[in-house]
């Protein structure tokens, strides 16, 4: 979060790329509203409509690298299942509360 912060001293928008087609990080300095119409949420081609849209605004932004974001249970499960961090984190340990609680 700290890098992606950071990013925006030199460009408007930072994006973090996730590997269903959409973005796990979305950040501006900008007011940019119509970045948001007409994208088609929750399929496969979010990040690359939303690409084409700063493209076509010719605003600058930086990309950062792409990881798997949480959408669903099954999407957390599975990340929590394969976890390599410190297994006491905080987030780690509440996820783990929280996806014991909605299942």
């Amino acid at each position: 979060m700290q890098s992606a912060i950071s990013v925006l001293n030199n460009y408007s928008v930072v994006i973090g790329p996730a590997k269903d087609g959409g973005y796990y990080l979305l950040g501006f300095k900008l007011k940019l509203i119509d970045l948001f119409s007409e994208i088609e949420w929750s399929t496969n081609s979010v990040f690359v409509n939303t690409i084409e849209k700063l493209n076509n605004s010719k605003i600058n932004y930086f990309v950062l690298d792409e990881l798997t974001d949480i959408d669903t249970l099954e999407d957390l499960q599975n990340w929590l299942k394969h976890y390599k961090g410190n297994a006491a984190h905080p987030i780690k340990v509440f996820l783990e509360s929280y996806s014991k609680q909605i299942q």
